[in-house]
């Protein structure tokens, strides 16, 4: 604990016996959070359900259950590191200044990776189209 963060961590023990960080959430002064598994924080978004649009705890028993998701997410799982690296690629089409038909493509593959691996049943933008 520092002056103005507050950290949650899980130590495990490795194949040597050595002690290392598995995950854990660090609370800052205000309130903002980040949550982090292994060697990469994990997008605020993946809490959406838990914590305010703004993503900052305003109870105690957010801490919980914030702790209690994070213990759920697998460890080592291919299907993890495959969202994770969508997480990351989508982030990274939202910070890059790209031509608007390069955005298109990769906000598509983007969407069918997320189909493919089950977060959702289907895409927003074709039921939109549908309903017309």
């Amino acid at each position: 604990m520092t002056e103005s963060k507050i950290s949650v961590i899980l130590i495990c023990e490795d194949e040597a016996k050595l002690p290392r960080v598995e995950r854990g959430i660090t609370i800052n002064e205000d309130l903002s959070f980040q949550a982090f598994l292994q060697d990469s924080f994990l997008p605020p978004h993946r809490f959406k359900h838990l914590v305010k649009k703004d993503a900052k705890i305003s109870e105690f028993s957010q801490v919980s259950n914030l702790v209690s998701f994070l213990n759920s997410v697998p460890v080592n799982n291919e299907e993890f590191c495959i969202k994770h690296a969508l997480d990351k690629l989508q982030e990274r089409v939202n910070e890059a200044v790209l031509p608007e038909e390069k955005r298109i493509k990769l906000e598509f593959v983007i969407e069918q990776g997320n189909l493919a691996l089950g977060r959702k049943e289907y895409s927003p933008g074709l039921l939109g189209l549908s309903a017309v």
